[in-house]
C-alpha cells in the first residue's frame, strides 16, 4: 500500500478534506507539506462565535479579531484566498482595540479602510467586519445568526451599495443566510432589496419581513437582480406582504416558505402572490405550522398549470383539503406532470395515515399521472409509520420510484 506522502498533491488533498477540523489540524503539526495542504482546507469554512483567549496573553480578543490579525500576519496572507464559507455566530458587542494589532497589521487595516471612507475609529464591528470581507475575494457563502452582527451587516452594506464600494468579499457572494435564533425577528424591504443588489448573489435566506414597513421600494430596487432561491425560514407575515417580492422580476427557482402563523394566510391571496412564479419555479416547499383548518382546496390550490414544477416539498393536508378520501381530490388531479420529486413533510398537526392510499394509488397510474417522478420522499411523525413506510415503499418499487427518508433540501 502506498504512503500518503508518495501519493500525487491532488489525491492527498481529496483525502484531507474529508477528515474533520480536529483531524485537519493535527496534520498541520506533522510536516511543513501537510501544513501547506492542511491549513487552506482549516479555513474554507470559518465560524466566528465568542471571544477567545490570545496566544501567550491572558487577554482575550474577539473571534472576528483574531481571523484578522491570522489573515494579516505575514507569510499566511494566501489563507484568505481559501475562505468560501464565513459563518458569524457570535454576538459580542465590542471589537478588538487597536492595542491587539501589530504596527504593521493595524496600518494594513487602516489603509484597507481608507477605501471605504472609514477614518474614525478602527475599533468598531462596523469597521473590522468591512476589512475582513475585503479579505476574501472567493467568498460565497456568508451566514449571519447575531443580531447584532447583522444589524453591522447591514449598515455596511448600504454604506457600500450608496457609495458603490463593495468589499471583494461581497463583489463573490453567492449566497447570503440571515437565519437569527429568533424567530420573531424580521428584516424590512429596504434590507432584504439591499441584499438582492449583490452583484452575484444568488440565494438569499431570511427569517420573515416587517410587514409594517411596507414594500413599495421592493417593486422598483430588485428589477435587475440575479436571486433564483429565496427562502423565508419563519415567515410570520400575511400574503400581502409576500406579493410585492415575488412581483418584482426576480427569476426565482426555488422558493421555500415556512413557519406561518395562524390567522396570517388566505388560501386565495396565498395563491395569488405565488402567481408570478408558475413560469420559472422549479422548487417550491411549503411547511405550514399551527394551521389546523388550512384547506388548500382543489381546483383552486391545483399546481397542475405550473409546467416548469419539479420539487414539491409539502403537508399533504393543504394538498387534500381536509385529507378524507370521500370529497378530496386525487393527488393525481392536483400536482403537475413535470413533478420529478416529491416529499410528504413531518408535521404534528396533520396525519397522513389515510393520503398514504392516494400517494399509492399516484404511485399505480404513474403512467398518466405524474410520468417523470423520480423520487418520493417521506419524512414521517411518530405513531405507526413503520406500516405506511413499507406500504409507499413496496408501492414505489413496483413504479420504478426512489423511495427516501429524508428532510427536504434544496
Amino acid at each position: 500500500m502506498a504512503a500518503l506522502t508518495s501519493l500525487p498533491f491532488e489525491t492527498v488533498v481529496e483525502i484531507l478534506s474529508n477528515l474533520s477540523c480536529l483531524d485537519q489540524f493535527s496534520m498541520t503539526r506533522v510536516s511543513r507539506r501537510f501544513q501547506l495542504i492542511s491549513e487552506p482546507l482549516l479555513y474554507r469554512s470559518p465560524i466566528l462565535t465568542k471571544s477567545r483567549k490570545t496566544n501567550g496573553t491572558g487577554s482575550t480578543g474577539s473571534s472576528l479579531g483574531i481571523l484578522l490579525r491570522t489573515l494579516l500576519t505575514p507569510g499566511r496572507e494566501f489563507l484568505a484566498s481559501h475562505v468560501r464559507c464565513l459563518r458569524l455566530m457570535t454576538n459580542e458587542v465590542r471589537a478588538d482595540h487597536a492595542s491587539y494589532f501589530s504596527t504593521d497589521t493595524f496600518i494594513r487595516i487602516t489603509l484597507i479602510a481608507s477605501k471605504f471612507g472609514i477614518n474614525g475609529p478602527l475599533d468598531s464591528k462596523a469597521a473590522q467586519l468591512m476589512v475582513l470581507l475585503d479579505l476574501l475575494p472567493g467568498l460565497q457563502v456568508l451566514q449571519i445568526t447575531a443580531l447584532r452582527i447583522l444589524s453591522c451587516f447591514t449598515q455596511i452594506l448600504n454604506s457600500n451599495i450608496a457609495t458603490d464600494t463593495l468589499p471583494s468579499g461581497l463583489q463573490s457572494l453567492c449566497e447570503f443566510r440571515s437565519s437569527t435564533a429568533q424567530r420573531s425577528h424580521q428584516i424590512s424591504s429596504e434590507t432584504l432589496v439591499s441584499y438582492m443588489k449583490l452583484p452575484n448573489i444568488r440565494t438569499i435566506t431570511v427569517t420573515s419581513l416587517n410587514y409594517h414597513k411596507s414594500p413599495a421600494i421592493v417593486d422598483a430596487a430588485a428589477g435587475t437582480s440575479g436571486v433564483t432561491h429565496l427562502r423565508f425560514s419563519y415567515a410570520y407575515m400575511p400574503a400581502s406582504v409576500l406579493s410585492p417580492v415575488l412581483r418584482v422580476p426576480i427569476a426565482l427557482t426555488h422558493f421555500s416558505y415556512s413557519g406561518v402563523a395562524a390567522g396570517n394566510l388566505a388560501v386565495s391571496s396565498f395563491m395569488a402572490a405565488l402567481a408570478p412564479l408558475r413560469a420559472s419555479l422549479r422548487s417550491l416547499h411549503l411547511c405550514f405550522r399551527n394551521l389546523g383548518d388550512f384547506k388548500l382546496l382543489y381546483p383552486e390550490g391545483s399546481l397542475r398549470d405550473w409546467p416548469m414544477l419539479q420539487t414539491l416539498s409539502c403537508p399533504l393536508m393543504p394538498l387534500l383539503g381536509n385529507g378524507k378520501l370521500n370529497g378530496s381530490p386525487r393527488l393525481m388531479d392536483v400536482l403537475p406532470v413535470s413533478l420529478r420529486e416529491f416529499e410528504v413533510l413531518k408535521d404534528l398537526y396533520w396525519s397522513v395515515d389515510e393520503e398514504v392510499e392516494q400517494i399509492v394509488e399516484m404511485l399505480k397510474q404513474k403512467e398518466s399521472a405524474v410520468p417523470r417522478l423520480a423520487k418520493l420522499a417521506v419524512v414521517f411523525g411518530c405513531r405507526r409509520r413503520y406500516s405506511m413506510a413499507h406500504q409507499l415503499e413496496v408501492a414505489c418499487k413496483a413504479a420504478g420510484v426512489s423511495f427516501v427518508k429524508e428532510s427536504f433540501r434544496w
